[in-house]
């Protein structure tokens, strides 16, 4: 975890979790959003959350932390899944175009697999959408697809930030 390359702006916002890998007798492991207390976190109950600082000391004990995407806040969330291969660390080229476009605070996934971007803007339609991408090879055993929200969901959070690419949220509405 890379507390530190994690912008500020997102920092100074009471609107932390941690998640934990939970995996349920012959299902796919699942990221669970938990309060630092260890009780359930809801992405749509503010009363879950925490500040930041409460929540990064409370990570060493969960799988890591979590940022929850408001209403109230400007921020936008997308998770460029099955883009990353774990081996070479390259990314494919449809979601390269994409994030090089987007051009704001980027990292690298959990699992190393994807790359999630922050952004200020809000998003088109009343809930987040995600959709798979055709026709593109698996990489690191998941498919590609995209995923975009600006409330009601939270991002795992890692801090392997994207060098090449702005270590601030910039507004792409």
């Amino acid at each position: 975890m890379q507390e530190t390359k994690i912008p500020e702006q997102l920092r100074n916002l009471k609107q932390w979790i941690c998640w934990k890998m939970v995996s349920p007798l012959g299902e796919l492991p699942k990221k669970i959003p938990v309060q630092i207390s260890g009780k359930p976190a809801s992405s749509t109950n503010p009363a879950t959350w925490s500040e930041f600082s409460e929540a990064e000391k409370a990570a060493p004990g969960y799988s890591g932390l979590g940022f929850v995407f408001s209403s109230e806040d400007p921020f936008c969330g997308i998770d460029f899944d099955g883009c990353v291969d774990p081996v070479s660390n390259q990314c494919s080229p449809w979601a390269k175009e994409w994030i090089k476009k987007l051009n704001s605070y980027s990292e690298v996934s959990p699992s190393k697999t994807g790359i999630k971007v922050w952004i200020k803007g809000k998003l088109p339609f009343e809930s987040g959408k995600k959709i798979q991408v055709k026709d593109e090879v698996e990489c690191g055993g998941k498919k590609p697809g995209v995923e975009a929200y600006d409330h009601g969901r939270y991002f795992c959070v890692t801090g392997n930030r994207i060098k090449s690419l702005p270590s601030e949220v910039n507004n792409r509405q």
